[in-house]
């Protein structure tokens, strides 16, 4: 019996400095450790009970129940062995006092992709701060990406990832709403191979993702481009001058711009300008700081493109053309601390169905592929 006693003095003498380890001494598993249970741990220790009695006090799984093994069963017969349940992180509106996302686009350099061949040769690099368009037989030249100056609402943060839906209404100049029927930049003129002028709006509301810790970003644009056909090659758009409209079907009336060729929302294409209403195009595309790929043996990357020109695949007038990639750049500082201006590169790699036009389908070969590669910066707003 001295061998007994010694034991359970010792036991209880720790008791005080043991630690608090797995489930020892839970011999029928419901997470607690009974009178009962420490008695059938004790016995196996003395080696009057076999192992099998309570297999949870043999911790290590040596075959044999020891002083360090008894502590921790008794320990975890005074604290309650089962481990507390964590709770699931809940979105909160506002968990770092960020309110919103603005989006400047810049002066980008240097390229975002490129397009191969089927033997994986580099044909193009594809560079940032160009929109490339239309199948293997297109004649549109990449166009300038459209100067995005936008600002997102942040609706919701789970730690450091946040949801960004749209801001209504008028924002601080040079910002821009995000919600239906609000401007996306300025109007984008083009020379190549015929004069244009294209307006565009959001189509839906504005959605999208940013997490602050990584830096990463992700903007669905719904976009609805509406392209007339102008007579002026040296400026295809209207333009703001000395406060009105120089011509248009705004011409004469008041305007204001502050983009340094007087290209403003106010001032578009119609009325008498001679201008040829080209129609409205409706795009999906997600924008993000990801990589995008595409690759096709045949050279057809879009629904419908083999069919509108057969014999005729390819991407952007490189009829060799059978893979895209494209790879956006994160913030490198991420977008902490909330407040600070961080560069990025957003591309997207997304499919341009025909506009019904004639004219603008036969010249960029669409249906087809496109690649817009687009820099900028990033600020969070407290």
């Amino acid at each position: 019996m001295k061998f007994r006693t010694v034991t359970i003095a010792v036991v209880v003498g720790v008791l005080a400095r043991a630690a608090h380890g797995q489930c020892v001494g839970d011999c029928d598993g419901n997470g607690e450790v009974a009178i009962n249970e420490l008695i059938a741990g004790v016995n196996i220790a003395l080696g009057s009970a076999p192992i099998d009695s309570c297999r949870s006090f043999d911790a290590n799984g040596d075959g044999q129940v020891t002083i360090n093994e008894l502590i921790a069963g008794v320990t975890n017969a005074l604290q309650d062995c089962r481990e507390p349940l964590t709770p699931t992180p809940t979105p909160t509106a506002n968990p770092m006092t960020v309110s919103s996302l603005d989006f400047l686009a810049g002066e980008g350099t240097g390229n975002c992709g490129d397009a191969r061949d089927a033997g994986d040769a580099v044909l193009r690099d594809l560079s940032v701060g160009l929109i490339y368009v239309g199948g293997g037989a297109s004649q549109a030249p990449p166009i300038a990406t459209a100067q995005l100056r936008a600002r997102f609402a942040v609706t919701e943060c789970t730690g450091t990832a946040c949801m960004l839906g749209p801001t209504s209404a008028d924002q601080s100049t040079p910002l821009q709403c995000t919600d239906a029927g609000c401007p996306q930049g300025s109007p984008v003129p083009n020379t190549n191979p015929l004069p244009t002028c294209s307006a565009t709006t959001w189509s839906a509301p504005a959605e999208g993702s940013v997490d602050l810790s990584d830096g990463t970003a992700s903007v669905l644009l719904h976009s609805s481009a509406h392209t007339w056909l102008t007579t002026d090659r040296e400026h295809p758009c209207p333009r703001c001058v000395a406060g009105t409209c120089d011509r248009g079907a705004q011409a004469g009336l008041a305007c204001s711009s502050d983009d340094p060729d007087g290209l403003t929302n106010d001032c578009i294409p119609g009325g008498t300008d001679g201008s040829v209403d080209l129609g409205v195009l409706n795009l999906d595309v997600t924008l993000g700081t990801g990589a995008q790929s595409a690759t096709t043996p045949d050279g057809a990357f879009c629904p419908g493109q083999d069919q509108t020109r057969p014999g005729l695949p390819g991407c952007f007038g490189l009829g060799n053309c059978r893979a895209i990639n494209v790879a956006g750049v994160p913030a490198a500082g991420r977008f902490l601390p909330v407040g600070s201006s961080q560069p990025v590169t957003l591309v997207t790699l997304a499919c341009v169905p025909p506009t019904g036009n004639v004219l603008i389908d036969s010249a960029s070969d669409l249906p087809g592929p496109a690649v817009e590669c687009l820099f900028g910066t990033i600020t969070l707003n407290p």
